[in-house]
């Protein structure tokens, strides 16, 4: 339970909020590839539509290593301008870029793209890849914010973004390619896409208004 009483900080329950939005648009876009990527190049082996995976796996390891030196850096910058004060915030500001513009453009590249049949295969591939780094960019602030935010009870904070996070993607796993059915794949991305600016209004209203916020 204890947990869940970390819920009641607005802090916390909007990052994990935005999290769990985050996580949303990760697992569309794995568990739509091969209902959207096979019928779009007539691919019938597993082994061929697997590899589309790498594109966006790709732009996790890049977005994960590039977001957390982004990080560092904008940290260091806020702090000399605090005379060395660091507030947990901080590290939010290095994720705005990612979440409210990188990650939005990457998720409706990808679903217009494979809807409208452009570019081939290589800007389904470009887009993924942009999806995913503008993922973990994002995420690299967040996770970090979620250890630092309450310190002295790291440890259930960043147990419940986990639990909001897989929640919801596990709403995602289940939901998205019947939404896909349903409005086709360009509209489910772009509802998909509302959901990431949604993540990236409330990553931007922690960032610059919950100085006197309940912590």
């Amino acid at each position: 339970m204890h947990v869940f009483c970390q819920f009641k900080y607005p802090k916390v329950i909007l990052a994990n909020i935005a999290c769990g939005l985050l996580g949303f648009n990760q697992y569309a876009i794995l568990s739509s590839i091969r209902r959207v990527i096979n019928p779009r190049f007539n691919l019938t082996s597993p082994l061929s539509s697997g590899l589309f995976y790498l594109a966006p796996g790709a732009g996790f390891l890049v977005g994960s290593t590039v977001g957390g030196k982004v990080s560092d850096v904008v940290v260091k910058r806020y702090m000399r301008k605090r005379n060395g004060q660091r507030i947990p915030e901080d590290r939010l500001n290095s994720s705005l870029v990612s979440v409210l513009i990188i990650l939005p453009l990457g998720t409706l590249l990808y679903g217009w793209s494979v809807y409208h049949r452009l570019g081939g295969m290589a800007l389904p591939i470009i887009s993924a890849f942009i999806e995913g780094f503008g993922l973990m960019a994002s995420f690299s602030g967040l996770n970090t914010y979620a250890a630092e935010v309450r310190p002295a009870h790291r440890t259930a904070v960043i147990t419940g973004k986990y639990v909001v996070q897989y929640s919801f993607g596990a709403m995602s796993v289940g939901g998205v390619v019947p939404m896909i059915d349903s409005i086709g794949v360009g509209w489910a991305f772009t509802v998909i896409t509302g959901f990431s600016m949604l993540a990236g209004v409330l990553v931007l209203l922690i960032a610059r208004f919950s100085k006197n916020w309940k912590a």
